[in-house]
């Protein structure tokens, strides 16, 4: 539509069209009707008293001759009105009208011009009808208005002017409205505008427009910006600078399109408001969308123009540029990048500087990555650009490809896809498809294969980067489900390592205070019994093609505890080739029957569940029953 200066000056001359009529049939009530022709005539009024010395409106003729019905026609009529300053207000010129004195009207099939007197705005048009008692102008055909605009620009630009064109022109004078119907064009050096009829209204006591109104079919063109808007219903209101389009309202400019229930556009402090039904497409990095919506390769677009197109679904948009860029999303929102998706409740971007971007996510916040139902839920996210991360609190939980778990606080760092998760840190690792359980460091032999297995791990802290998760501050891992007899690990960091083409756990790592069991405590018989390994630092890894435990190291201050044995030493290895552990550093194996120390090494044959020492050793025995419940000492 047209900018702010232009149409604060057409709807102030429409309204001074009115008056400038108003002054015209002041003049014919106060002129007798000529009974013969009179050729060269002209009349004269003047304001009321006090200024009755100044002259308020002047009509001249080049012929006026009566006609049939007490009608008068005048040709070369022209009508110039002044404020009692003295300066020109309004030329109206007619070069052939029809003065009926008893109908009060003033009408011709001819040209009607009527202009300023500071030229800055005119309407003309053929054919035209004016009726004193509605105090009502039409103009019939062919209607073109300019508008010269007041501007601090150079003379050439200053000069361009904003030109409407219509096939009819309306003005009421007592309601000091004009409108332009059929077919209405606008057109100035920023913007075109078209629609079916355009409205200008202003107060009696004003001299410019209180509103402007366009309706059907309604299209505003920006000429700079490339903006292109369409609805039904076109609104402008000039004490608050407000424009307000509705009715089956879209746009598009560049790589951006929309459309919602009502638009509204403050020019002043130039805000944007959608509301009801918003839908919009446009580059993620215009709407700061960067760090929530990450591209296949992780790696942000550098510019608006090729970043990708993203969609957003909403009840409002709000758009504030000069608070810092502020833009504020809410209702149901939802964006949309290919499989990569965002919902919320609340959604606020500001961006000072193109650099400094902060968008926050509130109530209900989902932001899903692919098909496969993968992402983070909590109540509040942040992302930062400056450092490219993404803080989720508000019980965060989570579903990624290796795991999904919960903590106080998460946070994700886009370029390194690190992940950090503080506070009460809850997961589930699925370790895929593997021979036993990476945790089972007690297997029975020839234990069969097993489907995916579950490991749940517990700690204050998460770090996950590449393929590598690691936990810490009193980690705890338990093989599910958790029966309280299930293989479990704790330590004050225990971490695991993936295979880089597989789901499966490549290598796992206990450091410090490490302590594991299996079975319950007290029971040493059985499928349950209890069976427990203690240590500084304990690294396991597993079979490359079938995904279970190949060997184990444990070292620094070794025990190992099963069925009323305990084994020491200062390293312990287990073999799943040889199915045996194997103690060494001082080793001692104590059992109720017998006390060995001073072993080069210890040997606990699984699969033959039978204990070996190498030589040379002591032997202690606490007993005269030499049976052997956990099979036959030899010797090496």
């Amino acid at each position: 539509m047209a900018t702010k200066s232009t149409t604060r000056l057409s709807l102030w001359a429409l309204a001074i069209v009115g008056l400038c009529w108003l002054a015209a049939d002041g003049a014919a009530q106060t002129q007798t009707v000529p009974v013969v022709t009179v050729s060269g005539f002209s009349a004269s009024g003047y304001h009321p008293a006090p200024n009755h010395t100044r002259l308020k409106f002047q009509i001249t003729g080049a012929r006026a001759q009566p006609e049939a019905g007490n009608r008068v026609r005048v040709t070369e009529a022209r009508v110039q009105s002044f404020r009692v300053s003295g300066e020109p207000e309004m030329i109206i010129i007619a070069p052939d009208c029809v003065y009926n004195p008893s109908q009060r009207t003033a009408t011709s099939p001819g040209r009607l011009e009527v202009r300023t007197g500071d030229n800055r705005f005119s309407v003309e048009g053929e054919g035209f009808l004016w009726r004193g008692d509605e105090s009502t102008l039409t103009i019939s055909n062919q209607v073109r208005s300019v508008i010269h605009r007041s501007t601090n620009a150079v003379p050439d630009d200053a000069r361009l002017p904003l030109i409407i064109t219509a096939r009819q022109f309306e003005f009421d004078r007592l309601n000091y409205r004009g409108v332009y119907r059929g077919d209405v064009h606008g057109d100035d050096p920023e913007m075109e505008f078209s629609c079916g009829a355009l409205t200008a209204s202003a107060s009696t006591n004003s001299e410019t427009f209180d509103l402007l109104l366009a309706e059907q079919d309604v299209v505003l063109v920006g000429k700079k910006d490339g903006l292109r808007a369409t609805g039904d219903r076109a609104i402008y209101t000039r004490a608050d600078e407000r424009m307000v389009l509705s009715g089956r309202t879209a746009w598009n400019q560049g790589r951006q399109e929309g459309r919602a229930d009502h638009v509204t556009l403050h020019r002043r402090e130039q805000i944007l408001e959608l509301e009801g039904s918003v839908a919009l497409r446009a580059p993620r990095e215009s709407l700061g969308l960067g760090g929530f919506l990450l591209s296949a390769t992780n790696a942000p677009s550098a510019t608006v123009d090729d970043s990708p197109l993203v969609d957003l679904y909403a009840a409002r948009f709000h758009h504030f540029p000069a608070r810092s860029n502020l833009t504020v999303i809410e209702g149901g929102v939802r964006i949309v990048e290919l499989t990569n998706q965002l919902t919320c409740d609340k959604l606020t971007v500001q961006s000072p500087s193109p650099t400094n971007q902060t968008a926050v996510a509130e109530g209900n916040v989902v932001i899903s990555q692919g098909t496969q139902g993968h992402g983070i839920r909590s109540e509040r996210a942040v992302y930062t650009k400056a450092d490219d991360k993404m803080v989720f609190t508000g019980q965060p939980a989570w579903k990624l490809d290796r795991s999904d778990g919960r903590a106080d606080r998460l946070t994700v760092h886009n370029a390194t896809r690190e992940i950090h998760a503080e506070g009460n840190v809850a997961t589930k690792v699925t370790l895929g498809e593997q021979q036993g359980s990476l945790l089972d460091f007690f297997p029975a032999a020839g234990q069969p294969g097993e489907g995916p297995t579950v490991i749940e791990v517990f700690a204050r802290e998460l770090t996950a980067k590449d393929r590598q998760v690691v936990f810490q501050g009193d980690a705890r891992a338990h093989q599910s489900p958790l029966t309280g007899t299930e293989p479990r690990l704790r330590s004050d960091t225990f971490e695991i390592r993936f295979a880089a083409e597989t789901n499966r756990v490549e290598s796992l790592r206990a450091v410090r205070n490490v302590v594991y069991e299996q079975g319950t405590p007290g029971l040493t018989n059985g499928p349950d019994a209890h069976r427990k390994l203690s240590t500084r630092l304990l690294t396991a890894r597993t079979d490359p093609v079938s995904g279970g435990l190949a060997d184990l190291m444990a070292e620094g201050d070794v025990r190992i505890e099963q069925a009323g044995s305990l084994a020491t030493g200062e390293r312990a290895a287990y073999s799943a080739a040889r199915d045996s552990f194997e103690v060494t550093g001082q080793p001692t194996l104590t059992t109720p029957q017998m006390v060995i120390t001073d072993a080069r090494s210890l040997v606990w044959d699984k699969a033959r569940n039978r204990f070996a020492a190498t030589a040379p050793y002591r032997i202690r025995l606490e007993s005269a029953d030499l049976k052997q419940p956990l099979g036959r000492l030899e010797k090496r």
